[in-house]
């Protein structure tokens, strides 16, 4: 099957949903369906992983759309601390707060065709999101002339529920821009199935078009490694303080001790203080400190209905996962995720996380990469348009 997929980020951006998109795609691949990425160029000052260690992308034509030379220009490390940075990064939250679909929208509304080579008829059209102006740039191909059997959309976050936005619309004007965005395409795919049953409440004339896909893992890693003198445990991913609250976990890896040995990696606001047996470390390629633990941890968000994609990547390895539970859908996670018989999980208090570290470490159990979230299984029902475990 011939299949587009669209997304408005560079293939090597390191971020959820670009992995999880490629995972995706992953899948396709191993379903010997013939796939064509068009996708953002790259940015000057973004974060990429070294996509050449992903060999199935060999077997994939990737078409990049010009960035603007203005967006790329003015782009600049939230991290950094500059005063030039930081007047920057406040107007791009003003901008943001403005402007909903955010800075690809315009480059997403003047996407030519022309940019596909001759190649306009396709099987299948997939629009991934983040950024959701993936699913603008499909509309603007199609009003050019792209040819296809059959759209699906490919969601992340919601748009009005999306819990790391604050928008300074009313949510109902937010909605509408969503409801416009959802209803010319054929199905559109939630990766929570607590997003897919809030999105079919929100828009119960397009219930028909949802349905609900885990994400899937790249490729399994199974590290066969030997048993580390002390526990080395590991939480990678990002830790915003307004998203996650991390502090019960740090403050339970400090009173262990140094009988363990931990990393801290991933963005975030907090100032997290190093000892000689915690690392944090900012966010980068982390796999070399993901073979090595024993232990991966997974902090659910504060409230939403969304699930970290990292609980799904950290299923592609041999390692023990201990998801600690939060916000206000605690009790409903807590039976989502039983049913794999893969995770353990805990309440996020110290006292909590610090038994579940101590019953882990004592049982090293040996574990293997779960299949249900294999990239072809998932690529498998998305092609055929079936929910899984919903």
């Amino acid at each position: 099957m011939k299949i587009l997929l669209v997304m408005m980020a560079p293939v090597e951006n390191l971020s959820s949903a670009v992995l999880r998109t490629l995972a995706v795609v992953k899948g396709l691949v191993d379903l010997n369906h013939d796939v064509t990425i068009l996708c953002l160029e790259n940015a000057s000052g973004s974060t990429y992983v070294n996509v050449e260690k992903y060999k199935f992308l060999k077997d994939v034509k990737i078409i990049r759309i010009p960035q603007s030379k203005l967006r790329d220009k003015i782009w600049t490390d939230p991290k950094k601390t500059t005063l030039k940075a930081r007047i920057v990064n406040v107007l791009r939250k003003v901008y943001h707060s403005l402007f909903i679909l955010g800075s690809t929208e315009n480059i997403a509304k003047n996407v030519k065709i022309e940019l596909l080579e001759g190649e306009i008829e396709y099987e299948y059209v997939i629009s991934s999101s983040d950024p959701k102006t993936a699913h603008i740039a499909v509309r603007q191909l199609i009003s050019q002339g792209l040819r296809y059997n059959r759209w699906v959309q490919y969601w992340g976050d919601p748009l009005a529920y999306d819990m790391t936005k604050n928008y300074i619309y009313p949510r109902c004007i937010v909605k509408m821009i969503e409801r416009r965005l959802i209803g010319n395409a054929d199905k559109v795919v939630y990766v929570s199935p607590f997003t897919l049953d809030l999105q079919k409440k929100s828009f119960k004339n397009l219930v028909d078009k949802m349905f609900f896909l885990p994400i899937p893992y790249i490729e399994k890693k199974e590290s066969l490694q030997e048993r580390n003198e002390k526990f080395v445990i590991s939480y990678i991913g990002a830790y915003n303080s307004k998203v996650r609250d991390i502090m019960p976990l740090y403050e339970a890896l400090v009173t262990m001790g140094d009988s363990i040995e931990a990393y801290i990696v991933g963005d975030t606001d907090l100032n997290l203080q190093e000892t000689s047996f915690i690392h944090v470390l900012p966010r980068g390629d982390a796999d070399e400190i993901e073979k090595k633990s024993d232990l991966i941890v997974c902090v659910l968000n504060k409230s939403g209905t969304q699930i970290p994609g990292k609980i799904y990547h950290s299923a592609a390895t041999d390692k023990a996962i201990l998801i600690v539970l939060d916000g206000e859908k605690q009790n409903e996670m807590r039976i989502y995720f039983e049913k794999y018989k893969r995770f353990y999980m805990c309440e996020n208090e110290l006292g909590s996380i610090s038994n579940a570290i101590l019953e882990i470490s004592e049982k090293r159990e040996k574990f293997k990469p779960s299949d249900e979230f294999a990239p072809s299984v998932v690529a498998s029902a998305l092609i055929e348009e079936r929910s899984m475990h919903n």
